[in-house]
């Protein structure tokens, strides 16, 4: 799939408007990374980088410090007075209407989820679970409400029943750049945004890791395994407490053995853990079970 940006005489007009624009860029995870680098390579002028130390992932810092890009942190409350165009790339601080109304060209914010059907938190794990045939990815300027703003380029592609939220994460990642360059000139061009449907319009809450605990009483085989793959290995994965542990779940499969589970939903027999979910009964292949203040991790197969 490419996705090439090739401007006509606005844009070109735009090219030459752009070198003299101060632009920042927000981020704490490798979206930015990845959003910065493709920006330095087409000669986009980046004059600040602010990073926030909540959920600062350490490799943004090492990508900083190696190529010797000076930045500040979120603290720093002039930064927007310097800047005439802001981008948002995996940022968790949210603006405040005064404060996106301070750069010239208003602030750029990159949300991985189709909209308005996906705003708020976690829309590549909502995505998953909720078991859509496509995901979506979004580009929007910042207004006054939560991911409200008008749309300046979208992307939707089909979400494959082997894809894993690490896969959501690296087809984002590729395609986010090239969105956000052609976002910058839409922008500074007057272009007209997308509008939208306010009655389409649908919040998903930012997921928490008490979010992973299950219910096998509550839950089937098909939203376990939307679950799983919806959380794999980078973020807290389903769980259940049976007893004084917590039993994660990491890979599952449907057990087809004659079992008695007597009055309860779980069966622990021979160092194997079964589960009786609300459908089917499965074998956990892969996980670990953990005390509640565990001091070593019990590893089973």
């Amino acid at each position: 799939m490419k996705l090439t940006y090739r401007p006509g005489i606005d844009g070109l007009r735009a090219i030459a408007k752009l070198k003299n624009i101060r632009i920042t860029l927000f981020t704490n995870n490798l979206r930015g990374v990845s959003c910065l680098k493709y920006l330095i390579n087409k000669k986009v002028q980046i004059n600040n980088v602010v990073i926030s130390k909540k959920n600062l992932n350490p490799k943004v810092i090492v990508f900083l410090n190696k190529n010797k890009i000076k930045y500040s942190t979120i603290k720093n409350k002039k930064i927007l007075d310097k800047t005439e165009l802001g981008l948002i790339c995996g940022f968790p601080h949210i603006f405040k209407e005064f404060q996106f109304n301070i750069p010239k060209y208003g602030l750029i914010n990159l949300h991985a989820g189709k909209l308005p059907k996906y705003r708020g938190g976690s829309p590549l794990n909502w995505q998953i679970i909720n078991n859509e045939k496509y995901f979506g990815i979004s580009v929007i300027k910042i207004d006054k409400g939560i991911d409200t703003g008008d749309i300046i380029f979208e992307k939707k592609f089909k979400l494959l029943n082997r894809y894993k939220i690490e896969d959501l994460h690296r087809i984002a990642n590729n395609f986010f750049p090239r969105l956000l360059y052609k976002s910058i000139f839409k922008i500074i061009s007057g272009k007209k945004l997308k509008k939208q449907d306010k009655n389409k319009a649908n919040y998903f809450r930012q997921r928490k890791p008490e979010d992973s605990l299950i219910n096998p009483t509550e839950i089937t085989f098909k939203k376990l395994t939307l679950l799983l793959r919806a959380m794999s290995n980078l973020y807290p994965s389903p769980y259940i407490i049976h007893k004084d542990k917590k039993i994660i779940i990491k890979k599952i499969k449907i057990s087809k053995s004659n079992l008695n589970f007597k009055n309860e939903n779980i069966l622990i027999s021979s160092n194997k853990i079964f589960l009786k979910l609300k459908d089917k009964i499965i074998k956990i292949i892969k996980g670990r079970s953990v005390t509640r203040c565990p001091k070593q991790p019990c590893l089973f197969n």
